[in-house]
């Protein structure tokens, strides 16, 4: 037989190789040389050569193995695509203390998928990560503690959590605080468009209608007691209201001139790209 780390021929019953010394059925011995064959196909593309290397690594123990043979099972890569063995064995790289098996696990459990939701797990396996110092585990596990997902509430410590994940470079913080910024924006945009856009439409509305109820109220008048008075009252509400109406057309551009006009008066401004 060979030897699993310098490949030479050993005798069958030999408990030692005699050229390096490695320990026959030494796990770590014969870990090594899978993970960089396995590293090499997958580098060339041979994800199907990569699987078997990484599944026979896996069972011997290879955390990283675990880990990779996980990403293979979740990307079909060499393999058709099972998202249970996937998480089979991203759980057990992930007990075996893998940082980013445990990040990846939180997410799964977070969103359901594959597996049931279960936030209070998620919560577990985001503060294993974090405390490995993980930059998204630490936002996450924050988001947790801010929203009462699987642990209790706790501003100060989600806070304290956001801090950190800002420190350690988090891209999901920064995507946060995007989002934060974004929805401000778009509030302050709709304040801007509520002062400019609406207090003259609704001015022209309640106008007409009060020409409206005048003219039903002419027109009884007329019906029940032919006023003179009633008639040419209900002219004149007539006339009103085609004023208005005309009036109420002419102006229909008006806020949107209005919101031109600020956006010039406001070009840096960055709730221009809302109005």
């Amino acid at each position: 037989m060979k030897c699993p780390k310098c490949k030479h021929e050993i005798p069958n019953d030999s408990l030692f190789c005699p050229d390096c010394g490695c320990k026959i059925g030494d796990k770590e011995a014969q870990i090594k040389p899978l993970l960089e064959a396995a590293k090499c196909a997958s580098d060339a593309e041979d994800y199907g050569k990569a699987f078997d290397l990484y599944s026979n690594a896996a069972e011997l123990g290879s955390v990283d193995a675990q880990y990779e043979l996980a990403l293979l099972y979740k990307n079909g890569d060499g393999i058709i695509k099972d998202a249970k063995a996937c998480h089979k064995w991203l759980l057990s790289a992930a007990q075996n203390g893998h940082v980013e098996a445990q990040f990846l696990v939180a997410e799964q459990y977070y969103y359901g998928n594959p597996i049931q939701m279960d936030k209070k797990a998620a919560a577990v396996w985001y503060q294993k990560a974090a405390n490995a110092k993980h930059p998204d585990a630490t936002f996450c596990l924050g988001l947790c503690y801010l929203n009462g997902e699987g642990v209790p509430r706790d501003d100060e410590l989600a806070q304290k959590y956001f801090e950190q994940a800002e420190k350690l470079g988090s891209k999901k913080y920064a995507d946060y605080l995007a989002k934060q910024s974004e929805q401000e924006l778009i509030k302050r945009a709709a304040e801007i468009k509520n002062d400019l856009d609406f207090s003259m439409g609704k001015g022209c509305a309640v106008c007409f209608l009060g020409v409206i109820l005048t003219m039903i109220v002419s027109t009884l008048c007329v019906l029940c007691f032919l006023s003179w008075f009633g008639v040419i009252l209900c002219l004149l509400c007539s006339v009103c209201g085609v004023y208005i109406t005309i009036h109420t057309a002419t102006k229909i551009d008006e806020p949107k001139k209005r919101i031109m006009k600020w956006k010039e008066s406001h070009p840096d401004d960055p709730v221009c790209k809302y109005l």
